[in-house]
């Protein structure tokens, strides 16, 4: 649908657009800024977003009380070099796409043996039912060069082994703690 006809139906009734399921909002974005630009509300503005809603805030606060070991890859070239040294160390790692939810282009990946990071890597979706399986690292490498695609990068952490503990999720409105929720995981 193009922005025009979205700008129409918008403008006389309760429209609504739905967001990229795949995590890639090349498309999406540049669609709500033009309907935005006619004066049509738009709730989750893609500038909005791309300042609040993006995983690299897990790079930026990596030194503070509650940040791990967190890398940032703004390039493929870049992810290519850098992460079979990271493999190297031994440890899982946990790989997330810049933007998305729901575990789309969230991995966690290591070494099948970290003595020869470069050759072959054991991955898991975090997609619900993702299994464990093995590839060479450059299949895992090219599977996730979509992730940088337009302002796209990834970000790597430690995997934390008491993540299906569950989650304590924040939602901060100016310096105060609006609300928290604890997020319990099934067990496996």
């Amino acid at each position: 649908m193009c922005a025009s006809n979205c700008c129409a139906s918008t403008a006389s009734s309760s429209g609504s657009i739905r967001s990229a399921k795949d995590g890639n909002r090349a498309k999406l974005d540049p669609l709500l800024r033009d309907v935005a630009s006619h004066g049509v509300f738009v709730s989750s503005h893609p500038d909005l977003i791309l300042k609040m809603g993006t995983k690299e805030v897990l790079y930026q606060t990596r030194t503070m009380s509650w940040g791990t070991d967190t890398r940032l890859y703004t390039t493929l070239e870049q992810f290519r070099r850098e992460l079979p040294q990271c493999l190297a160390e031994g440890k899982p790692r946990v790989l997330k796409q810049y933007r998305g939810n729901g575990g789309i282009g969230v991995w966690k990946v290591e070494a099948v043996d970290p003595g020869v990071p470069r050759k072959r890597v054991r991955v898991r979706h975090a997609l619900r039912g993702g299994e464990d399986y093995e590839e060479s690292l450059d299949e895992f490498v090219t599977r996730c060069a979509q992730y940088f695609q337009g302002d796209g990068r990834i970000i790597d952490q430690l995997y934390q082994a008491r993540l299906t503990d569950g989650i304590v999720r924040c939602y901060q409105v100016r310096d105060r703690v609006a609300e928290a929720r604890g997020c319990p995981r099934s067990p496996r």
